[in-house]
């Protein structure tokens, strides 16, 4: 889970990325169950609703179609 802006989100699915040319590490994209979208672009964490099914359509399609992923299980402390 993380926290942001005042909520507790459940995570299914990181995107993060290095670009060292521009001097920026780890900037991420948080797809949750709840339908958000939390990302950390430019340094500010932001949460977008985009929706549930929305959300599960987007990791649906980068588990099936996206190469050069790695996944990770992490359990949850509910």
């Amino acid at each position: 889970n993380i926290y942001n802006e005042g909520k507790d989100y459940s995570v299914d699915m990181v995107l993060s990325a290095d670009m060292p040319i521009f001097g920026y590490e780890n900037i991420s994209i948080i797809l949750t169950s709840s339908g958000y979208v939390v990302t950390n672009i430019l340094g500010t964490e932001k949460a977008f609703y985009v929706g549930v099914v929305e959300a599960q359509t987007f990791i649906v399609h980068v588990v099936e179609n996206c190469q050069g992923y790695e996944i990770s299980y992490v359990k949850s402390e509910q």
